[in-house]
């Protein structure tokens, strides 16, 4: 399926290229970045993403901008680049003031993912908390799965983290520690389980519908 859809999105370039479209080639360029990142190819994901910004920031596509901005970040800070946080910041910045309620959980998330790279597992879980709620909200079913799951790992981190710190200091536990990581050993399984088959067809979905409602916007 993903060759199947970088060929697509190779295709689509062509066209954008032949008929003048940038808008829509800086669009289609940020979905072959898209395509990369998932491939685990993040060098040529970002050269893609550097492109397509290039072309966004000239054409007055600022919800696609915002988006790209947000997957550029988080495919700078999977290779490695602490300036990738502030390009997702700047993402959600510009979400924000168009209103991009899907960017902005989107940021939420890229932002919980670097903090687990980074083992801040309270800033991952207060994150994905946050992303869980707007996702929800925006009825963004996909994306509310991963930020529960992120959550609930992150929840579990901290509980260890807290039993590490006790056994160090041969002291008693606070009562929230022990309760956070009895919740995590409990709920984790259990949240795993039950968004594993809804994470990757979902967010899938609703990334491809969010581009192309977007899209049929711009048209009308």
């Amino acid at each position: 399926c993903t060759i199947i859809a970088a060929v697509s999105a190779r295709r689509a370039l062509e066209l954008c290229k032949r008929f003048g479209d940038r808008a829509r080639e800086g669009e289609t360029l940020a979905t072959l970045g898209v395509i990369h990142a998932a491939l685990g190819l993040y060098d040529q994901a970002a050269e893609h993403y550097a492109a397509a910004l290039d072309l966004l920031d000239g054409t007055g596509s600022r919800w696609a901008y915002a988006d790209c901005l947000v997957h550029a970040g988080a495919c700078d800070v999977r290779r490695g680049h602490a300036s990738g946080l502030d390009m997702i910041a700047e993402g959600a910045r510009q979400a924000a003031a168009i209103g991009a309620r899907y960017v902005e959980v989107h940021a939420r998330l890229a932002r919980a993912e670097a903090a687990t790279r980074a083992g801040d597992a309270r800033t991952a879980a207060d994150d994905a908390a946050i992303a869980a709620a707007a996702a929800r909200q925006a009825t963004l079913a996909g994306f509310e799965a991963i930020a529960l799951a992120r959550q609930a790992a992150a929840t579990a981190a901290l509980g260890q983290q807290g039993r590490v710190l006790v056994h160090r200091h041969e002291g008693r536990a606070p009562g929230r520690i022990d309760d956070a990581a009895q919740l995590a050993q409990h709920a984790l399984p259990a949240a795993l389980a039950h968004v594993r088959g809804l994470v990757a067809r979902a967010a899938a979905h609703e990334h491809l519908g969010a581009r192309q409602q977007h899209l049929l916007d711009r048209s009308v």
